[in-house]
């Protein structure tokens, strides 16, 4: 039951639920390894390094290959990334329901250690911090030349590793299948290091062919350890979530499918501000970093925050849907749309498809494209403004239209930024809406519990 000023976050705990996801998660990951195979024998054969070779289908198969930045392969395990980051943070959010001893509740912390590795690690798959990082010659303490991330980056990982593995045993365990894939998705990401130095002693063949045969395979062994360990690690925490739940003694029965957390509006709505705030400070960060680093891969570290947004978005819009009572159909769609459609944009500048629309030959078709997706944008926008009474959730529903129509028109500098401002006053008006949904249903079914007990 909703208290007056309560607002609630349900996570489903099915088993059918989980089977579904991580199906056509893991269909979605070898589609992405298929179109880095497909990419890599098309490069190799028609284009032989020189992009302007070749036909227009290169512009197709380049975008799922996962071993490039600026495309919507790298965008995808961005985003897969980031999934497991919050699924850590519920990880750790249910330790904290549950009447764990005082050395569990210590060591439910290390969550929050696990959300903040895949958080940067979704960071950098888009922005390409890593190999920044890789390329600055202060490291190298006897020579101007670069070491190159693996050597410079090998105790970090060594060390975030161990914590991994170390709190898998300590406190993961209690759950078997959780524990083992944690230990299967380490294993796939600390090979990753290997592989790519393996790739740096074939760049240095000088038989060509043998050349592109080899690094296509060290590429595509990398690219799928990598891909798969993300969606390992998200089963280890979705299990985790499963195990804890059906453990918890306020679990009924096993028919029972989803465990709540719930926070009064206010602090929802504090929370999400800090955290959006925080975003906002670490975008700056990063790219007073970018600006004042060498330049490593082509990633663009801004564009990383849009895409969360949507993400984030998109994961709000689907509790709002499931609040919603199933006979309203039209206003179900309406909240699914604007999820896929927030998700579709989150993907349109991470994978930086806005900056090709920037090229000349592009500009026409740009610009219809922008055209066509404020529309979109628009009639989401007065449809929401009419779900409301909240003053302020209309405001934060017309700023998100506003800044996005800005961002579209702004000759495309800062657009990132304003993108993030868009879908901060869109992901902060829809708590209203969520939270207004809720008591809905909750005051609808009050009244039908009613009507049946006077029956």
């Amino acid at each position: 039951m909703l208290t007056k000023n309560s607002i609630v976050f349900k996570t489903n705990c099915s088993y059918k639920r989980l089977a579904i996801v991580i199906t056509t998660l893991a269909l979605m990951n070898l589609y992405m390894v298929l179109g880095t195979w497909m990419f890599a024998a098309y490069f190799r054969q028609y284009l032989a390094s020189n992009w302007e070779a070749g036909s227009a289908i290169k512009y197709i198969l380049v975008q799922f290959y996962l071993a490039m930045e600026n495309v919507i392969a790298s965008w995808y395990s961005s985003m897969l990334l980031l999934l497991v980051s919050l699924k850590s943070t519920l990880c750790f959010l249910t330790d904290r329901k549950q009447n764990l001893s005082r050395r569990e509740r210590y060591l439910s912390w290390g969550w929050l250690g696990f959300a903040f590795a895949f958080a940067l690690l979704s960071l950098d798959e888009i922005g390409s911090l890593h190999e920044r990082i890789g390329m600055i010659t202060a490291f190298n303490p006897s020579g101007d030349l670069p070491l190159g991330w693996v050597l410079v980056l090998a105790v970090p990982i060594g060390l975030v590793a161990l914590f991994m593995v170390a709190f898998a045993w300590l406190h993961i365990r209690q759950s078997v299948l959780a524990f083992a894939f944690t230990i299967t998705g380490v294993i796939c990401f600390i090979t990753v290091p290997f592989l790519e130095l393996l790739e740096l002693r074939i760049v240095a063949t000088t038989q060509i062919e043998i050349f592109w045969q080899n690094q296509t395979a060290s590429q595509m062994v990398e690219e799928s350890l990598e891909i798969f360990g993300s969606l390992f690690f998200l089963i280890a925490t979705n299990l985790y979530i499963i195990h804890s739940f059906r453990q918890d003694e306020g679990a009924i029965s096993s028919e029972q499918e989803s465990t709540s957390f719930s926070a009064t509006l206010q602090t929802a709505l504090i929370g999400a501000s800090l955290l959006i705030g925080l975003l906002g400070l670490e975008a700056l960060l990063v790219e007073w970093l970018v600006r004042n680093t060498v330049s490593g891969d082509a990633g663009i570290a801004k564009n990383w925050f849009p895409a969360a947004l949507g993400m984030l978005v998109l994961l709000l819009c689907l509790q709002i849907w499931e609040a919603i009572p199933s006979r309203k159909i039209f206003h179900r769609l309406l909240y699914l749309l604007l999820g896929l459609f927030s998700l579709l944009l989150g993907m349109y500048y991470g994978a930086n498809i806005y900056g090709y629309m920037s090229w000349e030959q592009m500009i026409v078709p740009g610009r219809w494209l922008h055209l066509s997706l404020l529309t979109i944008a628009v009639v989401l926008g007065i449809e929401l403004t009419l779900q409301v009474k909240n003053l302020w959730s209309k405001v934060g529903i017309v700023a998100w239209v506003i800044f996005l129509g800005i961002g579209m028109k702004s000759g495309f500098i800062y657009v990132a930024h304003l993108v993030f401002i868009a879908f901060t006053c869109l992901l902060i008006s829809l708590l209203l809406h969520l939270y207004r949904w809720q008591h809905l249903s909750e005051s609808q079914a009050e009244i039908l519990s009613f009507d049946n007990s006077e029956l």
